[in-house]
């Protein structure tokens, strides 16, 4: 297998009983224990004590002794640890499946203690009691400084331990913890690292209190994240009174399988802000096909080429939505458009522009296979119904599919074929790395509760397993992937991703609600992108009177996180001006720093924020690219800006130049003032000797 850059193969060392296995920037540790002792990232520890199985057995709790772990043969792009210990009557055996991306699988197996063969046959005594195992749970123990954020997926049953509020799918992890129903997806970090983890079903899960399947427990010093698998005997364990031993007694067996991540799973640099991209058809929608939309006006009233004014501001990506063939998500093509594709692909390349089109995560209904396959593959609800698809253009319904069945290996060969026969630059996923609950027997997903109902499963890790297939062979023909991520932070599957466009999903909410619904804590846990080291552009949809290009720059500039236009006309005219004030200053020999981590550079007045840019010259003057934004519905008069010149190795700040303005701002000690609109951001480049 070829391995991607920029990983490597999964190294391995075992001494002692003791296994590492190393991946880029970061390391898991077994220390003869049957779960991990320690997961590094970039440096820093994430565990405060070893992952841990605790619950009870026979009335008292589990106490584990005799633990252990070995290493199994590495191979370059997997290696696997595997951990086990005895208790007074249970057995615990674990499987630890680590890839070079950093991305592991972690199997848990719990079954009852036996007797040895002395003991079987009464040459030896044995002190084995019936088995009982009442609770089982699995604890993670995290530092707090390096917990700070959360996401969760499914967006719903999140609550404080506090008082039993709703939070927010993502946000700040409040004091006191918090606590959940079922969840496929959790990460808990920081705005530079942190870990996922992922898990398909409550398939075999028996908590008291479902909305209490897993909780983030307040430890004082650090935090416990802790899922409650069993808090009574297993449904499928039908003799707990029975001797435990080999007498033909059954030896009934338990298993748990996540998925664990470190993020950031990539390094983090500055050269995605090279990428200026735009979207089109996407939710400003373009009339008729795209090789005469390309070639005709901006509008009535700007005759200009629309190929021309990409040209002239500088695009480079353009990103094709799905109308770019007449059978969506599909790579076979009407003879009167594989031309036009052709041309256009050839036409763009002309101008140094890569195109990438629109796959997405449905079948439609105008391909020929659909009668045949559209059962097998798609994505049904736990009702038994097929989830509603879009309307389209030539006439045709979108189903949403699973990629457990079939249709995801297709689906990845179609994508690559695509981009042979046309010259694609890659490849736009819409939806893909969502894995949507799934209920379909007819390819394995769902399974019968206690209930006796039809639950859902979450197809994770066939997800990951498109992804990588996807990203391996778009690489290899030197193109990109972009996903756009359906709101999802997932990045034990969007580690095969290059650049992610995300936010669609809080557009409307933003329309009905304003933006007192996304605390700055939701953005940086969502939409930052280091922690996960993959870059993210946001999704704006305009709402005249109430949700506009240039609010959205008030919170995404503020975050080093920049809109994706999706228009050609306006709001490319924004970006286009903030793509040259990018490319003047010199952004790619910059480092970022955020207004959550610059208190000691920096003082502002008021609620309004402050992050920026910080580069050297030669010459030893700091160059700074200071955003100021006020991210809030508040008109914030007579801001004061004070730049702290000592933080940054120099003495005093020399100018400011209000690049809104084009004019030097009055700067008195170190110092300026300005008036900041509601949803406003204003750029200023400041020199300090």
């Amino acid at each position: 297998m070829s391995i991607p850059h920029p990983w490597y193969p999964v190294r391995t060392q075992e001494e002692a009983g003791n296994v590492r296995l190393d991946v880029w920037g970061r390391s898991y540790r077994y220390d003869c224990t049957v779960l991990p002792s320690s997961i590094i990232t970039q440096g820093r520890e994430l565990l405060y004590a070893p992952m841990r199985l605790t619950g009870a057995e026979n009335g008292a709790p589990i106490v584990w002794e005799d633990t252990g772990c070995y290493l199994i043969e590495p191979k370059p792009e997997c290696a696997i640890v595997n951990g086990c210990a005895q208790s007074g009557c249970l057995i615990a055996d674990t499987s630890f499946s680590c890839e070079y991306d950093g991305a592991a699988r972690l199997d848990i197996r719990v079954m009852p203690r036996g007797k040895t063969v002395p003991q079987l046959f009464g040459l030896e005594p044995s002190d084995l009691k019936a088995w009982e195992l009442e609770e089982l749970r699995l604890e993670i123990p995290l530092r707090r400084e390096v917990c700070s954020l959360y996401t969760s997926f499914p967006k719903v049953g999140l609550y404080a331990q506090a008082d039993g509020s709703e939070l927010r799918e993502n946000g700040e992890i409040p004091e006191g913890g918090a606590y959940g129903s079922f969840k496929a997806a959790l990460w808990l970090g920081d705005e530079d690292c942190g870990l996922q983890m992922v898990c398909e079903s409550d398939e075999g899960w028996q908590p008291k209190d479902t909305s209490r399947a897993f909780e983030i427990v307040d430890a004082g010093d650090h935090w416990v994240l802790r899922f409650n698998l069993l808090e009574s005997l297993p449904d499928t364990w039908k003799e707990p009174a029975a001797p435990c031993g080999n007498n033909g007694i059954s030896s009934p067996q338990i298993s748990f399988r996540f998925g664990l991540m470190a993020t950031p799973v990539k390094p983090w640099d500055n050269s995605y802000l090279r990428t200026r991209a735009v979207h089109i058809d996407c939710f400003t929608k373009v009339k008729g096909d795209y090789w005469p939309f390309l070639n005709g006006p901006v509008s009535e009233n700007h005759p200009e080429r629309v190929i021309d004014r990409l040209t002239r501001a500088g695009v480079n990506l353009l990103v094709l939505h799905e109308k770019w063939t007449k059978m969506q998500n599909y790579w076979q093509f009407a003879t009167s458009t594989a031309d036009e594709i052709r041309k256009l692909v050839e036409m763009c390349h002309a101008r140094n522009i890569r195109v990438i089109p629109y796959f997405g995560y449905e079948i439609t209904s105008s391909i020929p296979e659909f009668t045949d396959i559209r059962d097998e593959v798609s994505n049904v609800g736990a009702d038994g119904a097929y989830r509603s698809g879009w309307y389209r253009v030539p006439y045709q319904r979108a189903n949403p599919v699973c990629y457990r069945s079939g249709w995801a290996k297709k689906l990845a060969e179609g994508i690559l074929a695509t981009l042979d026969r046309f010259g694609f630059d890659g490849v736009y996923l819409d939806g893909t790395t969502y894995p949507r609950a799934c209920a379909n027997a007819e390819h394995g997903c769902g399974y019968i509760g206690r209930d006796g109902q039809r639950h859902v499963t979450y197809p994770i890790f066939p997800v990951r397993e498109l992804m990588r297939e996807i990203y391996t062979g778009v690489h290899a023909r030197h193109g990109i992937v972009n996903p756009h991520t359906s709101g999802v932070t997932l990045p034990y599957v969007m580690s095969f991703s290059d650049l992610l466009w995300d936010g669609e999903h809080i557009q409307t909410r933003i329309r009905d609600r304003g933006l007192t619904d996304f605390p700055l804590p939701y953005f940086r846990a969502e939409y930052l992108g280091r922690a996960q080291g993959i870059p993210v552009q946001f999704i704006v949809y305009e709402f005249p009177g109430v949700w506009s290009f240039d609010m959205a720059l008030s919170l995404a500039l503020l975050h080093g996180v920049y809109p994706r236009p999706n228009s050609v006309w306006h709001p490319l005219d924004v970006m286009e001006r903030i793509w040259n004030i990018l490319d003047a200053y010199g952004v790619s020999q910059a480092k970022f720093c955020g207004y959550w981590e610059n208190m000691a550079s920096v003082q502002v007045s008021g609620e309004v924020k402050v992050s920026y840019y910080m580069r050297k010259d030669v010459d030893g003057r700091v160059r700074l690219l200071l955003y100021v934004g006020n991210p809030g519905a508040k008109r914030e008069m007579d801001v004061t800006v004070k730049l702290l010149p000592e933080a940054f190795g120099v003495t005093r700040v020399e100018r400011v130049h209000d690049l809104d303005a084009c004019a030097e701002a009055v700067c008195v000690a170190d110092a300026f003032t300005l008036n900041c609109e509601p949803f406003s951001l204003r750029i200023f480049q400041v020199t300090l000797v």
